[in-house]
């Protein structure tokens, strides 16, 4: 492949040892399937990808789950009662990253309060 391929079943690279290289969805949140019923279901939407291609099989499975705070905004800050713990936990953490990246340097390191980052502190989801 020469491209990633994204598709609405699965998304596909490959590697330059020739490894294919899938995954499900981008969801975040826990996962709904065990491993090797995931492995299975995502095997079988390779070869409907690509049904030219023979020998498909699965060398490793995988189930990664996706963090994603309850409300599914970002949780940016530092985390009420846990001295020195900072959070940096959203969906999009890799559009987001060169931002919240900069932000929580300045806070962590310059002692600075980003106001953008008010609505989505973690304190948000402390009790009472």
């Amino acid at each position: 492949l020469q491209r990633i391929l994204l598709s609405p079943g699965c998304h596909l690279k490959q590697d330059p040892d020739g490894a294919l290289v899938a995954g499900l969805d981008f969801g975040g949140g826990g996962a709904s399937e065990d491993a090797e019923r995931a492995g299975a279901v995502l095997l079988d939407r390779v070869r409907a990808l690509l049904p030219g291609v023979s020998g498909l099989a699965l060398d490793q499975v995988v189930v990664g789950v996706r963090p994603m705070p309850a409300d599914g905004f970002p949780a940016v800050g530092f985390a009420p009662g846990v001295a020195g713990l900072y959070l940096a936990v959203m969906h999009s953490g890799v559009t987001l990253a060169p931002a919240v990246g900069r932000f929580a340097a300045d806070e962590i390191l310059e002692g600075a309060e980003i106001d953008l980052l008010a609505p989505f502190r973690p304190a948000r989801f402390a009790a009472g």
